[in-house]
């Protein structure tokens, strides 16, 4: 009977039934779909979390960089300099590995090696043919051979002695490099043995040492058995078949196979137990294993070398012998890299100890947390090293995820929203639907219902309208769940997508993630629960607090000593201002409302346009560097730049400067003054027989180089540099190097250089280069140099640093209408620019796109490789956009939500006073008496909070927004129409119908 009788009394105000079925079907989509976008957002963000590494990458970026081939002591002083084991302290790092890298070798490898470096060199026994007076050279026949890459045995060759003659039949015992000469015959040259073990156990390898007469009394050749031949042939045995050993705590993050270059074809990964036991397990390279006629599960003999201060193949010295020897299981074989056909990686073991061995260029390398890892640059960069660098890889993790959180904090903000609404909506549907029939509690106790039966003839009513409200959420909340889910997805990956063109962060591989959530009704079902729930306790509440107001004493009343009345003659405004200031609690809860809605409006106002101004402010004022490289982002110089590349850069108009260098070998001849007589002296040599000139061209080429440039702190040498020693003549500094050259160039040269040379600052020195003529030709010339200072080098070679003027004019660089062919003749080694500044940076992207500049591993028409070293400032903005995307759309419904509130505030307050405005009717005031005394109240409520609220943010921000004022406008205007509205709606009634209609 209850039950009917409550589904009978929701049918009867079937209006107030729909309406509130309508609202709870509202409020469980909304809140489905929050709740769903929020979890599987961050059920995918979890995945994210879980399948994306990201490293950071020590280097040390040393002049020859990323050469290893020769020995860099600056690695060794920057591991000195900084103590690197202090990064694991670091709270944002999951793992220091450092770098442990070593040269190996395998007994059972067969083959020949391609990679060999020192397939060149070879020690023979040569039988002398003797000295050819027309070549200038020795001519000898290949006797034996202790060593060469080659069979060569027989073979007829020439010989560079450095200047001696060997005797015709008599035999040598030598140690050289072969090289290419103008002839088809094989050309070899004395060359020093570089070795730090053999220098280690007394081992003199000059090149004076390097040739030993061993003819016999009879004529023959007799080997000594104690020659040191012997070590350096069975050095180059090894060495050149040797392989790279690379030790590591956590090989899926070593950056060969972090970046997806390497990756495994056969087998498996190291365990964690075999990473903590440092096991003797091992993961090669195809065509490593194949050359070892090897798969997973066998085992290799693995030797390594360690040695201090020496590039990786100075490391080994065959009488030494190894450092450490051992049976190593193949538990895995990863795919061949060019590059890295020759390497190894085992686990870090205390058997053996790399850290002697600094010749590698990576310093080590930092697992991070995904989410701070560029906290970690901003706390490590300032106490690095000179020429340390730390490089970022996350594998697009930033890109991927940080829209995505942006996506779920929105979504978790409208769902805090929609909970706080529902809230309301279900303390409303308990007042209305229960609290107001209390009479009928009342009744139903009278006629001697029970107290579950009364709270069951509440409830059952309004728990049919919450179910099905919350059932047909639910049902809509699923079919709809997939766009949204789908807008999602298009937005976040969509709009997080940056303009990576030519960006240094491009060269990061970018592992591919999708968003693709599935739908789960539980989630549906359980907020539509939750929500069933909240609507049916606000019932259950109302239904106690009817039951209990009827158990409640009649109250007593006293009669109070009458207080004094102000007079009620006087208009509006005096009935006004009366009720204001009478008003108390309800006149400083409208004029606080106002305060408060309009400081929320401004400062949204303020906050949207301050995101504008600081993106704004960091295009304008963040400065963007780029550089010029080779196809794979390694080297900076020794590049191949054509002058047409480089006046195309300058006619994009968007550089601020632009640094370039050009590098030709020279040789030093004297003084200026003296420089007739070392020409004499010289020529004669160089010109006397092909072979001399070849041998001098080759000799020239392999030097020192003297380098035109703009700018001295942007050459290669000291790019990576923050500490540049340098000493000027008085009147001279940096900016020599944009002046004109005039008839003397002026010059800086290394203060090692002045040593050996005995040359001071203010000299003028020529040399002899080689000048480059149409065709790829090269001629012999003199130039003539002013030393206006000197510097101290940071590599080995004492490079001259020279005015660009000298080689061709910056003007004529520069000049868009310059000839094409004319530029077609001017190569550059190296160029760097900086942008004016960030705002054109998509310009000039497109602008090198559209003329066709290559970036790195992608070809385009103009073989020069664009870098910009933007990574930092597309991330910034990218944040900052996305922020201000949310604002633009998000505010704007705050605005209106603010707005629409503006209206009906006051309208409820009004109609919640419909009694006084009855009492003033009834005293005899007009309709329009009553409606301006309310509507002035209002005006002096609302207009003095508003200005107070504006005023406050005017004068914190101390700027002058016309929206926000314009947005102070409307809200007080919306303030004073819902106003009059409502006064106008209770006006339309007589007094007694104003007493009686409910609310």
């Amino acid at each position: 009977m209850f039950f009917q009788h409550s589904i009978k009394n929701a049918v009867r105000s079937w209006k107030k039934t729909l309406l509130f079925i309508f609202l709870l079907t509202l409020l469980v989509i909304i809140m489905c779909t929050g709740v769903s976008i929020s979890i599987s957002v961050r059920d995918f963000i979890t995945e994210c979390e879980e399948s994306y590494t990201t490293i950071a990458r020590l280097e040390y970026m040393g002049v020859l960089y990323p050469d290893e081939t020769e020995y860099d002591p600056g690695i060794a002083r920057c591991f000195d300099a900084f103590d690197f084991t202090k990064i694991s302290a670091y709270p944002v790092v999951k793992q220091w590995d450092a770098s442990a890298v070593a040269l190996g070798y395998i007994e059972e490898r067969t083959g020949r090696n391609p990679n060999a470096h020192y397939k060149n060199s070879a020690v023979l026994i040569v039988r002398a043919d003797g000295f050819m007076e027309t070549e200038g050279v020795n001519r000898g026949f290949i006797t034996k051979s202790l060593y060469a890459s080659e069979d060569i045995e027989g073979d007829m060759l020439y010989i560079d002695a450095m200047g001696e003659k060997l005797q015709r039949g008599r035999y040598y015992l030598m140690h050289g490099t072969f090289y290419y000469g103008i002839t088809s015959y094989r050309y070899f040259r004395l060359s020093a043995f570089n070795n730090a073990g053999a220098r280690q156990n007394g081992i003199d390898g000059s090149v004076e040492n390097m040739i030993v007469d061993i003819t016999e009394p009879d004529g023959g050749y007799k080997l000594p058995q104690d020659s040191d031949f012997y070590g350096i042939a069975d050095t180059y045995t090894v060495v050149n078949n040797s392989v790279t050993v690379n030790a590591t705590d956590n090989l899926e993050a070593l950056f060969p196979f972090h970046q997806g270059t390497l990756y495994l074809t056969e087998g498996r990964f190291f365990s964690p137990q075999e990473y903590e036991a440092g096991d003797k397990v091992c993961i090669v390279p195809g065509s490593l294993a194949q050359s070892l006629n090897a798969g997973v599960g066998d085992t290799v003999r693995l030797s390594v070398a360690v040695q201090s201060g020496c590039a990786k193949y100075e490391s080994y010295w065959a009488p030494s012998g190894f450092n450490h020897t051992d049976e190593y299981t193949i538990v895995g074989i990863c795919n061949t890299q060019n590059e890295l056909s020759g390497d190894i990686f085992i686990p870090k073991t205390g058997a053996i100890d790399f850290s002697p061995n600094h010749f590698s260029f990576t310093l080590g390398q930092v697992v991070l947390d995904n989410d701070t890892a560029y906290r970690f640059i901003a706390d490590i960069e300032p106490s690095l090293p000179d020429r340390a660098r730390v490089t970022v890889f996350d594998q697009g993790y930033t890109a991927v995820v940080r829209p995505m959180k942006d996506v779920m904090r929105v979504a978790l903000i409208v769902t805090g929203i929609c909970a706080a609404a529902g809230l309301a909506i279900a303390a409303l549907f308990g007042f209305v639907f229960v609290y107001r029939q209390k009479d009928s509690a009342k009744i139903m106790r009278m006629l001697g219902a029970k107290k579950r039966e009364i709270i069951g003839y509440y409830l059952y009513g309004s728990g049919c309208l919450s179910f099905f409200g919350s059932a047909i959420g639910i049902v809509i909340g699923i079919l709809i769940s997939e766009i949204c889910m789908g807008l999602v997805r298009q937005f976040a990956f969509h709009y997080g997508a940056d303009s990576f063109l030519y960006s240094s962060g491009s060269q990061s591989m970018i592992k591919a993630a999708e968003y693709q959530p599935g739908i789960n009704v539980w989630v549906f079902a359980g907020t539509g629960f939750a929500v069933f729930l909240l609507a049916v306790l606000s019932c259950r509440i109302f239904a106690g607090m009817c039951l209990r107001s009827h158990n409640r004493k009649r109250r007593k009343y006293a009669f109070l000593k009458r207080a004094r009345s102000s007079s009620l003659t006087g208009g509006p405004l005096k009935f006004s201002w009366l009720s204001v200031k009478r008003g108390c609690l309800r006149s400083f809860v409208p004029a606080a409302v106002c305060l408060c809605a309009v400081v929320l409006l401004n400062q949204l106002v303020y906050t949207a346009e301050g995101n504008k101004k600081k993106l704004s402010d960091l295009s304008r004022n963040t400065s963007t560097m780029g550089y010029l490289t080779d196809s794979k982002g390694h080297k900076i110089d020794g590049l191949n730049i054509g002058g047409a590349a480089l006046n195309g850069l300058y006619s994009s108009d968007q550089l601020s400067d632009i640094h370039t260098s050009k590098r030709i070998c020279y040789y030093y001849l004297s003084k200026a003054s003296e420089m007739d007589e070392a020409l004499d002296s010289l020529l004669p040599k160089i010109y006397a027989t092909s072979f001399s000139f070849e041998t001098f061209m080759n000799k020239l080429n392999s030097g020192p180089g003297l380098i035109y440039t703009n700018d001295f702190s942007s050459v290669p040498e000291f790019y990576y540099s923050t500490k540049i020693t340098t000493n000027y003549l008085d009147g001279y500094d940096e900016s020599l190097f944009t002046r004109d050259a005039g008839d003397t160039a002026s010059c800086l040269v290394s203060e090692s250089f002045m040593r050996e040379q005995g040359i001071k600052a203010g000299d003028t020195i020529a040399v002899l280069i080689l000048r480059e003529e149409a065709l790829g030709r090269q001629s012999v010339d003199t130039q003539e140099l002013f030393v206006a200072g000197s510097y101290i080098k940071a590599g080995k070679d004492d490079n001259i640093y020279c005015q660009l003027d000298a080689y061709v004019s910056e003007f004529q660089l520069s000049d868009p209408g310059a000839d094409a062919d004319t530029l077609r003749q001017y190569t550059f080694s190296s160029a760097s620019f900086t942008l004016k500044n960030s705002e054109g940076l998509s310009a000039f992207k497109a602008y090198l796109f559209e003329k066709g500049y290559s970036e790195v591993n992608t070809l385009r028409s103009i073989r020069s490789f664009v870098v910009l070293e933007d990574i930092a400032y597309l991330r910034t903005k990218s944040a900052m956009n996305r922020r201000i995307w949310y604002m633009d759309h998000a505010f704007p419904v705050i605005y209106v939500a603010i707005l629409l509130f503006a209206g009906l505030i006051p309208f409820i307050f009004i109609l919640l006073r419909k009694r006084e405005i009855a009492i003033m009717r009834s005293m005899g005031a007009s309709k329009t008496t009553a409606c301006l005394s309310m509507f002035f109240e209002q005006v002096m409520l609302c207009i003095p909070g508003s200005m107070i609220g504006y005023i406050v943010l005017r004068i914190i921000h101390r700027v002058f927004n016309l929206f926000g004022f314009l947005l102070t406008c409307a809200f007080i205007l919306c303030w004073l129409f819902g106003a009059l509205l409502s006064i106008k709606n209770i006006n339309r009634f007589a007094v007694q119908e104003i007493l009686r209609v409910e609310e």
